[in-house]
């Protein structure tokens, strides 16, 4: 059904070549379409996009994650290079991956691994913290 009304508002634009007033208004949608369609492919972040494609991988990818930090000295920089990771505040990463396994693996202290391990599983995560 769409493509019949793309085809007869393209239809319709060629009333431009004729004389007729009435044939602007038709001519006005074609080339709205026109224009929306190349503004859409020429720019893909214009393009709707489902909620779910507005978060980071890690959020909605099923199986097992590979989390790497760099190698932190405080648990406090390991949640802020999370975050920063993430791009998305601390709270709000944690409700995304709460369903989601999570390994959290080389490159982090093992206390901080275990403090963040404690505190994705306190929100509901699966995490696997592996050895160096």
């Amino acid at each position: 059904m769409p493509l019949r009304m793309i085809v007869a508002a393209a239809l319709a634009g060629l009333g431009l070549l004729l004389p007729q007033p009435w044939a602007q208004v038709p001519l006005t949608l074609a080339i709205g379409l026109v224009v929306g369609a190349v503004l859409t492919l020429l720019l893909p972040n214009l393009r709707p996009r489902t909620a779910h494609r507005f978060g980071p991988p890690i959020a909605f990818k099923p199986g097992v994650h590979r989390v790497v930090l760099s190698a932190p000295e405080r648990d406090v920089e390991v949640l802020a290079e999370i975050r920063a990771s993430l791009d998305i505040p601390l709270g709000q990463a944690f409700e995304r991956i709460r369903h989601q396994p999570a390994t959290v693996i080389r490159d982090v202290a093992q206390p901080d691994a275990d403090e963040l391990a404690r505190r994705l599983r306190a929100v509901g995560a699966t995490v696997t913290v592996s050895p160096h």
